[in-house]
């Protein structure tokens, strides 16, 4: 990553996490939060934690239907309220 960023002349636009609070402590999902809350782009992210869903407070939510499909939620509850029901 860091060779990327060196010979990359800009910024990444895109941040792709799957399960980033794995194994992290409080103190280090608190960093995390702070940094992607200050990160420049779109984030991708797949969690399956809840207070740091609440916590990182996202602008969109999208669901990947089991069709495939990709439709739009209101919020982080109409989120968990559907995964629940999946």
């Amino acid at each position: 990553v860091a060779l990327g960023l060196l010979t990359y002349p800009t910024c990444p636009q895109l941040m792709i996490l799957d399960e980033p609070t794995n194994h992290l402590d409080m103190s280090s999902i608190d960093a995390l939060l702070d940094a992607l809350r200050s990160f420049n782009g779109a984030v991708l992210l797949i969690s399956h934690d809840e207070h740091f869903l609440h916590a990182f407070h996202p602008d969109a939510v999208l669901w990947l239907t089991k069709r495939g499909e990709v439709k739009p939620l209101n919020d982080v509850d109409d989120f968990l309220n559907k995964y629940r029901d999946w």
